[in-house]
């Protein structure tokens, strides 16, 4: 049996052969058309008047009038199937459209004939070619029928699509008021002009209207769902859902209604009818909006359920879709960009998106975060920049991510104070009053940092004393946290006997808390109770087997920090700030080959104990090993945090001092200073360096011209910083002395420039033995008050001598600052030790150098 089709099929091929043996004229193929489009068979509708073109009767008067209506009438049925299908074969119909276009330029009709221009206008218009040319050819034809409907319409599109929603607003009532019973769809374009001005009761009476007067006009449902929808209430959203249904049973196929139902099913967690209908729509459409967004659907699905490899294919194709303004999928993209350590790809994403949506709170969060994790410094401050403007009245986190960027700037007061915001929006946002306590214990940290230990235990106290949260994430353990901490702060408070029975209590209850042994460990250290052994076992460490054998001899009759540091090695074999403290005993009991052994091993096993690589080059330098140290300090640069470079520095620029290469300890020490502009040991050092340094220069028999004004400037500053450091730190009391002979050095230059002019005999010779006295007094001091008298060596021809001489005695004065004493390994004193042995008066020297300058190292 036949299909309805193929009956219809035979029935228009009958009807066709019919017109070809009457010769009939256009006019009759044009009637015949118009009877199948009334019916809405628009297939025949199309296949009658192709034929038409091709088979009809041409030898005729009117026959040219003719064949330019059935084109038009072709025309505006394609241009209809293009404007109301959001899929389907848009290529095909547009293909079609402009031969059509170019058959009736073929016809020589007048560039003015009203259906000609029509035609090329809606042609430019839906193939988004020349659209300003698409606009003169709709202005002609109503310059020349002023109310023309077609081209009153075209001008209206033409504007909507510039985005000029009034200009396009009044070309449709314009159509209204000359023609106010006009399709539906008309009032449904109003109502859209209306929605793009904010108009939305004026829009929501046009939809409604457009649905009284034609009961099936899905557009204007979809209309009326998008208006509810943007109420975001739950009855509006029920009742826009219902419309979508509604829209769905008109039309299940139509791109549109599916890509919102799967917008509502990604909200209603409903993943696999999400996943249906956005790839149906998928499927059905080749608008590169409504692709970007099905794919965008489907991504989200995956990322919710994990699948994010596939997530990030269908955001990426989201993306490749999106037309210009569509920047949705980017977030989503820059997420699985993250996740998959793509991070360059989503700073990208994150920028395209922050250029369409620069107020996009999570985007700005991401950006930031990105940049916060670099070192570079500008990225730290662009991060600094996004994160306040991401910032809002009810968001803690931003003042969180901001007070971990100023810790690691080193910015402690201001991580404080941002601390202090995000508790304080915390408290307006929660009713309960306990805050987080690890926000507390972060802030306590940062306090200690910032030289307020005082501060630092109230915010302990006050955290310690809140009551217990169940609903805080970890609270036990960060209790334990919070009291190891405390002990921390008694201990920098030198509470030595609080903080050791805190670490006892923390013993007793968790004896597996390694961290306690060790701080016991420490302050035996620090109470010089060295050689404190009081059990018999070695800790099952790899450790080399003379070490072991060492400690083994050494274990019985002791009270001391061993014992915890043994202790901690059994809880845990690879304890290795433990080690570093044993390390650090080991050195200081004059054996420091053996604890160089244990920091090397500790180097090689990792990055995680900086302490100990820091204390491996200290090491070196203790054991004069200059060449080693300076590459080992250099390595530590590259390896240990930010926050350790201060301190690196300044031992790598006393190495360099000590090795005679005075130009890289001044380099070493100005880059120092910048990290750590508030130390005043290393201005005190800097200012050293200086001095020696131009006494260099002027002790040269012909220094350069620009070396010796550049000299001369500095030793200037030298004299300036001194005498500040004399005023304001009285630990600094060779500061003054310092001073003045800087100005001895300054007499010195000025008489190497000026020494063509005469002086009267008793000015000169009392200047040359001033001179002589100051320098003998200078040599004395470089010493630490040696009583051989060095002052008469400096003279012209006799740099050398005064080159190797000064080095040696301003290594004394080349001083490490108080508080990386009681944390690093101090090496100064054997090497001056060494640098003055055979000397005259070296026992009251080193004796007293020793009592002030004891070596020691960081068991943190």
């Amino acid at each position: 049996m036949e299909t309805s089709d193929s009956k219809g099929g035979t029935a228009i091929q009958k009807l066709i052969e019919s017109l070809i043996k009457k010769r009939a004229n256009l006019k009759d193929w044009i009637q015949k058309a118009r009877d199948f489009y009334r019916v809405r068979d628009l297939e025949s509708f199309e296949e009658l008047l192709q034929s038409a073109i091709t088979h009809g009767y041409k030898t005729y008067a009117g026959y040219k009038d003719d064949l330019l209506k059935i084109y038009t009438m072709l025309a505006g049925h394609f241009v209809r199937l293009i404007s109301k299908s959001l899929g389907g074969p848009h290529s095909e119909w547009q293909a079609k459209l402009s031969s059509i276009v170019l058959a009736m330029d073929e016809l020589k009709i007048g560039p003015t004939d009203a259906q000609f221009l029509l035609c090329r206008g809606f042609d430019l218009m839906v193939t988004n070619t020349r659209l300003a040319e698409a606009d003169q050819c709709f202005a002609t034809v109503l310059q020349r029928i002023p109310h023309n409907v077609a081209a009153l319409l075209g001008r209206s599109c033409l504007a909507y699509q510039r985005q000029d929603y009034r200009l396009a607003l009044g070309h449709i009532k314009s159509v209204f008021y000359n023609f106010p019973q006009g399709p539906a769809d008309v009032r449904v374009a109003m109502g859209h002009c209306f929605l793009k001005i904010g108009n939305f009761d004026s829009a929501r009476r046009a939809f409604e209207v457009a649905v009284s007067s034609n009961g099936h006009s899905l557009n204007a449902l979809l209309g009326i769902a998008h208006l509810k929808l943007r109420k975001r209430q739950q009855a509006a959203t029920k009742d826009a859902v219902n419309l979508l249904c509604a829209a769905f049973e008109m039309d299940y196929q139509h791109p549109l209604v599916l890509t919102w139902l799967a917008a509502h099913f990604y909200y209603s967690h409903d993943y696999d009818k999400m996943k249906s209908a956005a790839g149906t729509a998928y499927r059905l459409t080749d608008n590169p909006q409504l692709k970007a967004q099905n794919c965008f659907q489907i991504a989200r699905g995956l990322h919710v359920n994990r699948n994010y490899e596939d997530a990030f294919a269908f955001y990426r194709k989201a993306v490749t879709h999106s037309p210009a303004g569509y920047v949705l999928p980017y977030l989503g993209l820059a997420q699985m960009c993250v996740r998959l350590n793509r991070l360059d790809e989503a700073e990208v994403a994150l920028r395209t998106l922050l250029r369409a949506l620069p107020q996009q709170t999570q985007a700005l969060r991401m950006l930031a975060a990105l940049y916060a994790q670099r070192e570079d410094p500008a990225a730290q401050d662009m991060a600094i920049q996004l994160f306040r403007k991401a910032q809002r009245e009810d968001d803690y986190c931003s003042h969180l991510s901001l007070a971990d960027i100023y810790q690691r700037k080193q910015l402690w007061q201001d991580a404080i104070d941002c601390y202090d915001k995000a508790m304080s929006t915390h408290r307006r946002l929660h009713s309960t009053h306990n805050l987080p306590i690890n926000w507390l214990n972060n802030v306590a940290a940062l306090q200690m940092h910032s030289n307020q230990p005082k501060a630092a235990l109230r915010t302990l106290d006050k955290a310690l004393a809140m009551r217990d949260d169940a609903s805080q994430e970890h609270w036990q353990s960060n209790m334990l946290t919070l009291r190891f901490n405390r002990a921390r702060v008694l201990e920098a408070l030198h509470l030595d006997e609080q903080a050791a029975q805190s670490y006892t209590q923390l013993i007793s209850e968790y004896p597996s808390y390694c961290d306690s042994y060790v701080r016991l460990g420490h302050m035996a250290i620090k109470r010089n109770l060295i050689n404190a052994f009081e059990n018999d076992k070695v800790p099952d460490f790899d450790l080399p087997d003379e070490i072991l054998d060492m400690l083994t001899q050494h274990l019985k009759n002791s009270k001391g920090p061993l014992p915890w540091l043994i202790y901690a090695f059994q809880k845990n074999e690879r304890n290795v700030w433990a080690a570093n403290g044993l390390g650090v005993v080991l050195c200081i009991t004059n054996q420091v080959k053996q604890g160089q052994t244990i920091f090397r091993r500790i180097v090689k096993s990792g990055n995680k104990c900086p302490e100990a690589i820091l204390n491996y080059a200290n090491v070196a330098l203790e054991l004069n090993n200059y060449k080693k140290a300076i590459a080992r300090y250099l390595n530590c640069l590259q390896l240990l945090p930010q926050n350790y470079h201060a301190r690196v520095m300044h031992f790598l620029a006393k190495t360099y001092f000590q090795t005679g290469q005075v130009s890289e300890s001044k380099q070493m020490l100005l880059k120092s200073r910048h990290l750590a502009p508030h130390k005043m040991m290393l201005l005190y050092n800097l200012s050293i360096t200086i001095k020696q340094e131009c006494g260099l220069v002027f002790a040269s028999k012909s220094p350069e011209t620009e070396e010796f004004k550049r000299a001369k400037r500095d030793i200037k500053q030298a004299n300036r910083f001194f005498e500040y450091l004399g005023n304001v730190d009285e630990s600094f009391h060779l500061a003054k002395r310092l001073a003045r002979k800087c100005k001895l050095l300054r007499f010195h230059e000025w008489k190497n420039e000026d020494n063509n002019i005469d002086e009267e005999p008793p000015v000169k010779r009392r200047k040359e033995m001033d001179r002589e006295k100051e320098n003998s007094n200078s040599a004395k001091d470089w010493v630490g008050k040696k009583k051989n008298n060095r002052g008469k060596e400096i003279e012209k021809g006799k740099c050398e001598e005064y080159n190797q001489k000064s080095e040696k005695s301003l290594e004394k004065l080349f001083r490490m600052d108080g508080n990386e004493n009681a944390t690093e390994y101090k090496n100064s004193a054997k090497s001056v030790r060494k640098s003055m042995e055979g000397k005259k008066n070296r026992k009251n020297k080193t004796d007293r150098k020793n009592k002030t300058d004891r070596n020691n190292m960081n068991t943190d």
